[in-house]
């Protein structure tokens, strides 16, 4: 079985009977380089179908450029040899050919001048090409941002030591443990307990400490209570 190659450009397959690309350098009588390389345009030969206008609007147009890939495959069919792809590129010739006879008899000649190529996966442009699409540019990091959550809340006295009622007239430090919340505010609500609370010498209204900003995973903040909660 012999290889097979396929044309993909603009959203169009089509199948390569034929093609060729050369690069070359300039050297003196000594056989010594005297350029650097220079790449010939890729020209191939693919079956015409019913559906070919692209090629025409793409060589009648003069500013149109156009990017696509050869793929040739090993001979199994499936499996991919190599590819040439090409970008920035211009169409330079086409030639439409019929015949009555033969085992192509209609098939198409295009001549495609690119502006860079890679092939075998080097890559190679020319001085006039103004970008290159072949650089893989890096996924954007993914930011996972976590859940924010209360864990615990509960009243220490001045001591230290973790209480579960308060009295009037008392300091006692409302503890605070939270998870992902740095940077971020709290409403604390603390109407449910039967005394009013004071915080940095005013008291709160309705025992609502609004929008307090959270600083770190675990925060003792100081409160005084100053008279018993009338609701």
């Amino acid at each position: 079985m012999s290889f097979k190659a396929k044309l993909f450009i603009e959203d169009q397959e089509r199948n390569i009977l034929d093609a060729h690309l050369l690069y070359h350098r300039f050297s003196d009588l000594n056989g010594k380089p005297t350029s650097k390389p220079i790449g010939g345009p890729l020209e191939f030969t693919i079956e015409s179908t019913g559906n070919d206008s692209l090629f025409y609007e793409n060589m009648f147009s003069p500013t149109v450029q156009c990017q696509g890939e050869i793929i040739f495959y090993k001979r199994d069919g499936f499996s991919t040899l190599f590819k040439i792809e090409f970008a920035n590129a211009h169409f330079l010739g086409l030639e439409e050919n019929f015949s009555a006879s033969g085992d192509e008899p209609l098939y198409m000649n295009i001549t495609i001048g690119w502006g860079i190529i890679k092939v075998r996966g080097v890559v190679f442009e020319e001085y006039w090409n103004p970008n290159n699409p072949f650089v893989e540019q890096a996924a954007p990091t993914e930011i996972v941002e976590e859940e924010p959550l209360i864990l615990e809340s509960y009243f220490e006295n001045e001591d230290g030591e973790k209480v579960s009622g308060v009295k009037k007239d008392q300091k006692v430090y409302l503890v605070l443990k939270t998870e992902n919340m740095a940077g971020k505010s709290v409403d604390i609500d603390l109407s449910d307990h039967p005394t009013v609370f004071e915080y940095q010498g005013q008291p709160l209204a309705n025992n609502i400490m609004q929008a307090h900003s959270i600083t770190a995973d675990v925060m003792k903040i100081e409160l005084t209570t100053i008279k018993k909660n009338s609701q």
